[in-house]
């Protein structure tokens, strides 16, 4: 459409939808909340933009960058952990009241980082794999059965480019 940029319509081309569909909308985020992203690269980035659609209670921004980290904060994360230096586990559950985030993305596409992912949720949590796994994933069942923990997984479909077209055209 002619009132959006060429530098808007590049956010479209993967990162925005592929955040949105297979993090966001897959991951079924609500309202109030408690959304976990490892990874704050580009993807993790655009998954903080989009879950803010659905006014979740608290976003938390986790990677080992802290450049990263500080770009999480000014896109709107409430707390950003640096899981080299801080125990994100013990800090999610500190602000969960011990029970885990209602969703975390996996946003790197690596083993430590899946893994972190499925232990920082709560029972009954989801955990929207986002990442791109080049290499076998572990999925821990011994853990997760009993918890009813939903996983997804997926490749941005981009049916959702019509609607992202609209929010760019309104602000």
């Amino acid at each position: 459409p002619d009132e959006l940029s060429d530098e808007q319509v590049l956010f479209l081309a993967d990162i925005l939808p592929t955040a949105y569909e297979v993090g966001v909308l897959n991951g079924m985020v609500s309202p109030g909340d408690v959304v976990a992203i490892v990874g704050a690269g580009p993807i993790g980035l655009a998954a903080i933009l989009t879950a803010m659609l659905y006014t979740p209670g608290r976003i938390v921004a986790i990677d080992l960058v802290d450049n990263r980290l500080e770009s999480a904060l000014r896109f709107w994360a409430d707390m950003a952990i640096n899981n080299g230096r801080e125990d994100a586990v013990a800090q999610v559950m500190e602000l969960t009241d011990g029970l885990g985030a209602d969703v975390a993305f996996e946003a790197v596409g690596v083993q430590q980082t899946f893994e972190l992912a499925t232990e920082l949720i709560r029972p009954c949590g989801r955990v929207a794999n986002i990442g791109v796994h080049g290499k076998p994933v572990t999925l821990h069942l011994e853990t997760l059965w009993t918890r009813d923990v939903t996983v997804t997984t997926g490749l941005v479909d981009t049916y959702t480019i019509p609607r992202l077209m609209k929010l760019f055209a309104s602000g």
